[in-house]
């Protein structure tokens, strides 16, 4: 009897030690699936956030859609022409202004309607009334130094000056253009004319200079700059009866300002 009490009691722990096993895992299990849930329950809380956002995005795009689906065709293509206006111009303004080289040209046609309204040359007492000339309509420079000034834009560097005159200078005279290259009164000479023969042909020629802006640091003012004839035989001096003259019929003018693709050499 003794032994076999023994081995029910060694029967009996072992069965509550199953079911204090089989307890935990119940327990673990109970754990693991509420963890599960939880999970689950996150998880579908993201997806139900992404799917409402979608949805109200969607809405948004579906609105805009119908928005231009409802406006007149006439009407977008007038929006579509306004905005291909607008990029042209900017496009050409931005390629003329940088990349376009460009020419600009001044001309001075002396004794003409435009001289007789706004006179071309200054001051008004070195230069005679316009005269009527078979061919031409001019004026005659009666002083040694006779001013004129044109615009030059911003970043010019060059400027080609030509002009029409009649060959009557006295043998050994000169004739030079002088533009300003200093803020006080001063100018840089280019000498365009010497008169070697001892009797003047009395026929018009054309003459032309050239300055450099930079190279000879001339001096633009309020975006004009500022040229003269210089005549030393019609100085007060030799020409106090003002039987001496110049007939100037007229100047061109043309300044050259370089784009970004002729200083990089791209074109000449």
């Amino acid at each position: 009897m003794p032994d076999k009490f023994k081995y029910s009691d060694h029967y009996k722990k072992q069965a509550v030690k199953r079911l204090e096993d089989i307890q935990k895992q119940k327990t673990f299990l109970e754990k693991l699936e509420k963890e599960v849930k939880q999970e689950i329950q996150q998880e579908y809380k993201k997806v139900e956030t992404i799917v409402e956002d979608n949805i109200k995005e969607g809405s948004e795009k579906i609105k805009e859609i119908e928005h231009y689906v409802k406006e007149p065709s006439h009407i977008k293509i007038l929006k579509i022409l306004v905005v291909l206006i607008a990029l042209s111009i900017i496009g050409y303004l931005v390629y003329s202004n940088f990349f376009s080289s460009q020419d600009f040209n001044y001309f001075y046609d002396i004794g003409s309607e435009k001289d007789s309204a706004r006179i071309y040359l200054t001051p008004a007492d070195r230069i005679t009334d316009v005269i009527n000339d078979t061919d031409s309509n001019y004026r005659n420079l009666t002083s040694q130094l006779v001013y004129f000034d044109f615009p030059v834009p911003a970043n010019s560097e060059t400027i080609n000056i030509q002009v029409r005159f009649k060959d009557n200078f006295p043998n050994n005279s000169k004739m030079s253009f002088g533009a300003r290259d200093q803020v006080d009164w001063h100018y840089v000479y280019n000498q365009i004319f010497t008169q070697k023969n001892e009797n003047a042909t009395g026929e018009w020629i054309v003459i032309q200079t050239e300055f450099e802006i930079s190279q000879d640091s001339l001096v633009i003012q309020n975006q004009k700059l500022s040229m003269l004839f210089n005549i030393p035989h019609l100085s007060p001096n030799q020409n106090q009866t003002n039987n001496m003259s110049v007939p100037v019929d007229w100047i061109n003018i043309t300044v050259h300002k370089p784009g970004l693709f002729e200083k990089w050499g791209w074109i000449k």
